[in-house]
């Protein structure tokens, strides 16, 4: 059965929200992941099993991933890696630009990857319940910064919860055109200024305002990324 060894973060209205722990989560995780990034997509991941229809990698290991059943069907799902684990810094550093953020401990910087929600129930309410999730995932280990890839179709979505752009895009021969965000979490002011379902999470655990001064010129200064394009780095697909 699903979620009978996992990790309970919440439940509302019949979908329970959950930390995957079993080999059985993370294969029907793992089906979700094909069917959303190869079958649909049609993108060509090298990691991806054709024949039992899976989409993983040797992050899952090291990260938290999340997910959303109802019943026994895992309906979305996204991981959360941190930089301290040597494979993750080592995958992402350069996709990231990492090394501008050294003053930030490795241990409070997260990247998010591998967002997917089935087909027929890519509504807000599956959306939101991933987002919240892994935001409050990251506060209870004291992540100070987020960063994610996504497609150009994604950037209003992430936006609207808070992750800014803070540099240009990037093409990634899987993924193709990758917009690289940035998630202050810790940036109350902004969260509340955009109306992101963040803030109101961030009040409730206690979290005080920070890290505005020391962030806040880095998006400031940075140009419209949708008028040029960053040839020369390649993302890791999402």
């Amino acid at each position: 059965m699903i979620g009978a060894d996992t990790a309970t973060i919440c439940t509302v209205d019949g979908l329970c929200v959950r930390v995957a722990q079993s080999e059985q989560e993370y294969r029907e995780i793992a089906h979700l992941r094909y069917a959303a990034y190869v079958q649909e997509q049609r993108k060509i991941y090298p990691e991806a099993d054709h024949q039992a229809r899976l989409l993983r990698d040797s992050l899952d290991a090291s990260g938290e991933t999340i997910y959303v059943a109802e019943g026994n069907s895992v309906l979305g799902t996204v991981r959360a890696n941190w930089l301290d684990c040597e494979k993750t810094h080592v995958r992402y550093s350069t996709v990231f630009q990492s090394d501008q953020f050294s003053d930030v401990p490795r241990a409070h910087v997260s990247v998010c990857s591998r967002l997917a929600v089935v087909a027929n129930r890519r509504n807000a309410v599956i959306r939101r319940l991933l987002f919240n999730a892994i935001y409050e995932r990251g506060l209870k280990r004291n992540t100070r910064l987020s960063f994610v890839t996504c497609a150009p179709s994604l950037v209003r979505i992430f936006r609207r919860y808070g992750f800014r752009e803070y540099a240009p895009p990037i093409h990634d021969p899987v993924a193709h055109t990758l917009h690289r965000m940035l998630l202050v979490l810790a940036d109350l002011d902004y969260l509340s200024s955009i109306g992101s379902p963040f803030h109101a999470i961030a009040l409730k655990a206690g979290l005080v305002a920070g890290d505005r001064v020391d962030f806040g010129e880095l998006f400031c200064n940075v140009p419209p990324h949708a008028r040029y394009r960053d040839a020369g780095h390649t993302a890791v697909p999402t």
